[in-house]
């Protein structure tokens, strides 16, 4: 009882013996055959009525096994919950694959919604000429991007590693139809070559 002073235990013991008799409120075995101990029924060491009315005598024994029963909740702070609130609002849900539901965040909508575009925007460029630097072509699908969502009335950005991503996808080794090189020494995108002499 670390809020408990010698004093106000020893008041507190000669109260609880005074109410119920010295011996503990829950197995009822007395001294010397255990120690007692004061102890808080709401488990709020703060509250300390002069009645007496939040402290009972427990052996150390039973003062263990309530303790384990009765930890006090931890309180969900207002930040969490919030962080929380924001999380759940930006999640999209997805049509239901099998028995399971599939969401997704409101950013990887946009991304998504953004792909399309960007990719065919990327083998117009390749296929027109040839090779292209392959920061050239990440700038110029990102400033077309910007202009084309500008002139639907919602300009929009896309950041350079989700390009990067969506490079990624038509130059992969197993299916994809573009390849990344190197051209003095810097990485270039060019049409794949399927016959290879």
């Amino acid at each position: 009882m670390p809020r408990m002073n010698k004093a106000l235990h020893d008041r507190a013991y000669k109260l609880l013996v005074e109410q119920a008799g010295e011996q503990c409120a829950r197995c009822k075995k007395k001294p010397p055959e255990v120690h007692l101990d004061v102890d808080h029924i709401d488990n709020n060491d703060k509250e300390n009525p002069a009645d007496g009315s939040n402290w009972q005598l427990l052996c150390r024994s039973c003062n263990v096994k309530k303790g384990l029963h009765h930890k006090p909740r931890k309180k969900r702070t207002a930040s969490k919950f919030n962080k929380f609130k924001r999380v759940r609002k930006s999640l999209i849900p997805i049509t239901p694959y099998t028995d399971k539901f599939y969401f997704t965040t409101a950013q990887m909508q946009k991304n998504k919604d953004a792909e399309l575009p960007c990719r065919e925007f990327m083998i117009r460029i390749i296929n027109s000429l040839g090779t292209v630097p392959k920061q050239d072509l990440l700038n110029a699908t990102a400033n077309e991007y910007t202009k084309t969502t500008e002139a639907e009335g919602n300009a929009k950005t896309i950041s350079q590693d989700t390009l990067a991503n969506y490079l990624a996808k038509l130059t992969n080794k197993i299916n994809g139809e573009y390849e990344e090189g190197l051209l003095d020494d810097h990485a270039v995108i060019r049409k794949r070559d399927r016959n290879p002499q």
